[in-house]
């Protein structure tokens, strides 16, 4: 079956290739050499003020994940597989904000807005693989917390590390596979107008606005754009939700009230995590259109940026014992 989809996947790219040329020399086009990125070009006397506010903003990014990352690198006690999962999602944050504010913050000092296409292509590839990889992590996240409520005492056999890691392996390769397939497809396309992406990243959806005009099947495209959105959006809150639904399960047959309740305690601060992540998605993506403007989408979408990676490290500390107890460790060595 995976060799069928990936074959018809070769044949459906190869035959785009190949009519790339045939197309540019019929439409008498030019191709596009660079992208321009609008951003806040209204507001662009405020420029300093958003490179400081961005900045900010980034730095406590930064400060709170890596200090995440530290205690649980550094604390054996937290060496279970639920942490493993958190380092995990705390890096690939990291990791998802470095490769789009960096850049942004740059050009509103420079007010240099132009990326180049190998650029664009190279940010656009980081951008959906990490940005899938953590909608996927807080799928097997979501398993990991059915293991743990339904299965206490064979926990650590079923999560074991061997497993995690597998989990770990197969979340980035499909991630990155995804990506890289609609990497392809989008630079196969040929821009023959404007170069001007009314965003401050490379977002597929803007620059496939900019080959609308240069494509005569242009509605084939959006459609398989929309099946991979469909697939990273849809297919993961399903199955989130199939595992909530055996979670409640398992937790309705505890007997005692203090154990359901320290069963739930357990879920609480991933179920935050979905709630926040999937809230602000259907917020930019699924409104209704008579509600969307795309200048106020760009700032609910730096909202969303900023808001899941500040947020979400300070979920799991809060609300997490074991976290509490590890920083504050490690703030007493660090002031003895």
């Amino acid at each position: 079956m995976n060799y069928l989809f990936l074959d018809t996947l070769k044949s459906f790219i190869h035959y785009w290739a190949n009519n790339y040329a045939e197309q540019m020399e019929k439409n008498n086009q030019s191709s596009v050499t660079e992208f321009v990125f609008l951003a806040f070009a209204n507001i662009s006397r405020w420029n300093v003020l958003l490179f400081m506010a961005f900045l900010v903003s980034y730095l406590i990014v930064l400060v709170e994940n890596v200090a995440l990352l530290i205690i649980i690198g550094f604390d054996h006690r937290l060496h279970t597989p639920m942490y493993f999962f958190l380092w995990n999602m705390s890096f690939i944050e990291t990791c998802y904000t470095f490769v789009i504010i960096p850049r942004f913050m740059i050009s509103l000092l420079t007010k240099n807005n132009a990326i180049s296409l190998t650029g664009c292509a190279t940010q656009m590839f980081f951008y959906i693989g990490l940005g899938d990889a953590e909608v996927f992590l807080v799928v097997v996240m979501a398993y990991d917390r059915y293991v743990a409520v339904s299965n206490p005492l064979r926990y650590k056999t079923i999560m074991s590390e061997v497993v995690c890691l597998k989990f770990l392996v197969a979340i980035l390769v499909v991630s990155f596979l995804l990506s890289l397939q609609q990497v392809i497809l989008v630079f196969h396309l040929p821009y023959c107008g404007s170069n001007e992406i009314d965003h401050f990243f490379c977002d597929v959806a803007q620059i496939l606005i900019l080959a609308a005009p240069c494509v005569d099947m242009f509605y084939v495209y959006w459609i398989v754009f929309n099946i991979y959105g469909f697939i990273s959006f849809s297919v993961p809150i399903v199955l989130i939700l199939i595992s909530y639904i055996y979670i409640i399960v398992a937790i309705l047959k505890i007997r005692n009230a203090e154990g359901r309740r320290k069963a739930f305690s357990s879920c609480s601060s991933h179920l935050t995590v979905v709630v926040l992540t999937y809230s602000c998605l259907i917020f930019i993506y699924l409104r209704p259109k008579s509600t969307y403007r795309w200048d106020k989408n760009k700032v609910f979408f730096v909202i969303y940026t900023f808001t899941s990676a500040v947020l979400n490290p300070l979920i799991y500390t809060l609300r997490n014992k074991a976290v509490k107890s590890a920083f504050r460790k490690a703030i007493f060595r660090r002031t003895a």
